[in-house]
């Protein structure tokens, strides 16, 4: 689970499950330009443009291709549903 350095990312396709980690921080790529998210940010909404998707943990980086589809956060858990999402 997730420590006051962290907070859960859920990364998600119609298809499958790409990936769900402990992030420190994460870089997601809106309609509206990049949104960064750190642990305790505050809830929103927003919908995902075509950019790269970074995902930072402590002892790596996850990078993906996404375009479309919704990016929630709430709580402390960031969870991207990505109409299209593939690994950089």
């Amino acid at each position: 689970m997730f420590d006051k350095e962290t907070f859960r990312c859920i990364v998600t396709t119609e298809e499958e499950s790409v990936l769900a980690v402990d992030a420190t921080s994460a870089i997601v790529p809106t309609t509206e330009g990049l949104l960064g998210v750190l642990v305790d940010r505050a809830p929103f909404v927003a919908a995902i443009g075509s950019g790269q998707l970074v995902i930072r943990q402590r002892e790596q980086n996850h990078l993906f291709a996404v375009s479309g589809g919704v990016a929630h956060m709430r709580e402390n858990v960031l969870t991207v549903l990505a109409a299209t999402c593939k690994p950089v």
